[in-house]
């Protein structure tokens, strides 16, 4: 199967689910955020880095990682600062934000994300069809633009880069 579940603390102090995956298997963003205790939902991002020479994206975001059921404030809202490699890119796509909003505001990116297949676009854009057979196609909502940005890649991968935290608002 490639993957197995395993216990694995995400931040919080308590223990939540994750995934494993084998070395060198090519990992989907929805693999990697079913690995998350609330996949991308919530998180924030700090910024992009694109290097199309070797097809790379990275984005570092601020990771919700609390449980919903925790009994405490740190049990459910502990984020952790990460940064999520995509390689074999094939796009990155971003949306012009809704000029109804604040996008000029300085300050992290709030997002939520999903698999672009089962999404209902009223997108202007029209996204190139994928080149590989192993790619995979996502989408990232911007609450604070309503709009979108999307990411073709190959193989994606989640590097903590933080101890788990508390955001400050």
């Amino acid at each position: 199967m490639g993957f197995g579940k395993t216990q694995a603390h995400c931040g919080s102090g308590r223990v939540a689910q994750a995934l494993v995956f084998e070395k060198g298997r090519k990992v989907t963003l929805f693999e990697l955020e079913q690995s998350l205790p609330s996949g991308f939902h919530d998180a924030h991002v700090h910024g992009f880095s694109v290097d199309y020479v070797k097809r790379e994206a990275t984005i570092t975001l601020d990771v919700l990682v609390g449980v919903p059921e925790g009994k405490t404030d740190f049990e459910r809202e502990t984020y952790r600062k990460a940064l999520l490699k995509l390689s074999g890119l094939e796009y990155l796509v971003i949306d012009a934000p809704d000029s109804r909003y604040q996008y000029a505001k300085p300050g992290t990116l709030w997002i939520d994300a999903g698999p672009l297949e089962s999404a209902k676009l009223n997108s202007k854009i029209k996204l190139p069809s994928l080149q590989s057979k192993n790619a995979f196609a996502y989408l990232f909502f911007v609450q604070d633009w309503n709009s979108f940005f999307y990411i073709a890649a190959t193989d994606s991968s989640l590097e903590w880069l933080s101890e788990p935290f508390m955001p400050n608002d």
